[in-house]
């Protein structure tokens, strides 16, 4: 059955009316879309208007639902509407908060002058509540807008103007001009100057490491030719010793042989004095040498007491003779004996005192300690020897930081008492450095200036303990901003 037209009208109307009916529907349920309401007091909203939407973090999380003019204060508070399910919202960030913490609330925009309330995430403690809907009013910050930043803009532009405007004044004064080209001209001749000092100072550089190398091999040159004469200068007075000890005993025997003939015995006394003269002149030369201690004292204890009996049996000789050339040959042969003793006391006292020094510092002293410094905070093993310690010149060699920075030690040195002064490689770089002893040589300070590139002090002191324990303390860096402590402890061999 086909429909008239006036039905087909108003099945249409009918049709227009249920959609109609089905839209107001919906913008009533938006209407009525509930969530938490909070209140934000602005200064200043920007054009910031309701239903404007509420983005946090970038998402949006609701609306603006409502602003309000406070007459008191002139501020708006603006009821937000929160209508995204499990958002919380915190404080606003204060002065005193760290940066980047607590939320900020603003109104943000663009170009096109779509306005949405902005709210910037930050860091939150653990233990801080979150914001009661309707109860805590939030500042918010204000906007930006283009007005504040034309302003901004034109006085900065004001500033630049009146700067290029002094600034052309001072190029065009005919003074300044000539200030500047002088000024050229002179760091030009300034860049010359530094360019030559640079090169002398490479060249004074190079020259000192050569020097250096030459030393250092000069140094072991000597140290090997030592080594080579303490060898052969032990061999030769052990030889001595047994020669002496030889020498003794067969005098003793040729004296108990010829005691029936008076002359002969006489004239062999006599020269057996000379000989002991001229033996003990060079047992005095050979004393120079340190390390032929035992030998040289056993010789001269021989010698002491062959002079002894010398003298006896002279005495024993003379009183039984009246022969005034017997007694003028006992004479001399007396004086030379008395003189032979004499000498051998005298050098056993010098053997004696180089023994005792020898005992007090031996032929190196050896040093062995952990430090630990405030910069790296980890211990670093030492290890330096001070070779002939108390002799007029010796050597330091050693190495600190092994494992880590192998900083080498190769100093000379010479005693002035209880100071000693050193010269050499100072912890891998050209330096120097001085050692006092003080309080009985109980405690030793230490200076060490080092590094033509970059001068460095360091200022140590070692506290000695019984038993040759040691403690460590100091300042390494002083004429540098990153100078440090240092502490430590030790043994000394």
């Amino acid at each position: 059955m086909e429909m008239s037209p006036a039905a087909k009208v108003g099945m249409i109307a009918v049709v227009a009316l249920l959609l109609f009916g089905l839209v107001l529907t919906q913008i009533g349920g938006l209407a009525r879309e509930r969530g938490s309401e909070y209140i934000v007091s602005f200064q200043n909203v920007g054009g910031l208007t309701v239903k404007a939407p509420v983005l946090l973090a970038g998402v949006k999380v609701g609306t603006v639902k409502s602003m309000d003019l406070n007459p008191d204060d002139q501020r708006v508070r603006v009821t937000l509407q929160v209508t995204r399910e499990g958002v919380n919202l915190y404080r606003n960030r204060r002065p005193d908060d760290p940066s980047g913490s607590f939320y900020v609330y603003t109104v943000a925009g663009n170009l096109l002058g779509d306005k949405w309330l902005d709210i910037r995430t930050g860091r939150i403690p653990a233990d801080t509540p979150t914001l009661k809907p309707q109860e805590d009013v939030i500042l918010g910050e204000p906007p930006v807008s283009l007005d504040d930043l034309a302003r901004e803009g034109n006085a900065v532009m004001g500033e630049f103007r009146r700067s290029v405007t002094a600034l052309n004044d001072l190029v065009a004064d005919r003074k300044f001009q000539s200030d500047i080209r002088e000024t050229m001209g002179n760091f030009n001749q300034i860049s010359t100057n530094m360019k030559g000092a640079s090169s002398d100072a490479r060249a004074l550089v190079a020259t000192l490491n050569a020097r250096m190398n030459r030393l250092s091999d000069a140094v072991q040159g000597v140290m090997g030719h030592v080594d080579q004469t303490v060898l052969a200068f032990q061999s030769d007075a052990a030889v001595v010793g047994a020669d002496m000890r030889s020498f003794s005993s067969g005098l003793r025997g040729a004296v108990s042989r010829n005691q029936g003939n008076i002359d002969q015995v006489v004239s062999t006394l006599r020269q057996t004095a000379v000989s002991l003269r001229n033996t003990m002149t060079s047992l005095e030369k050979l004393s120079a040498n340190k390390d032929i201690r035992e030998d040289v004292v056993a010789a001269v204890h021989n010698l002491k007491r062959t002079s002894e009996e010398l003298q006896g049996v002279a005495s024993d000789i003379r009183s039984v003779t009246a022969d005034p050339e017997v007694q003028s040959d006992l004479r001399d042969t007396m004086e030379n004996a008395k003189d032979a003793s004499e000498n051998a006391k005298g050098l056993l006292n010098r053997v004696k005192r180089f023994g005792d020094g020898v005992s007090n510092g031996g032929l190196a002293n050896l040093y062995l300690d952990n430090e630990w410094s405030t910069k790296s905070g980890r211990p670093a093993f030492n290890a330096n020897a001070y070779l002939l310690p108390n002799a007029a010149f010796g050597a330091k060699v050693g190495v600190d930081s092994i494992g880590i920075d192998n900083l080498v030690n190769f100093q000379v040195f010479k005693n002035f008492g209880d100071v000693r002064i050193r010269a050499g490689a100072v912890r891998s770089e050209l330096g120097g450095g001085a050692d006092v002893n003080l309080f009985a040589k109980r405690l030793m300070l230490s200076l060490d200036a080092y590094d033509t590139h970059k001068f460095q002090l360091d200022l140590t002191g070692k506290v000695f303990l019984p038993a040759d324990f040691y403690l460590l303390g100091g300042y390494r860096n002083v004429t540098q901003g990153s100078g440090y402590p240092i502490i430590g402890a030790g043994k000394r061999f």
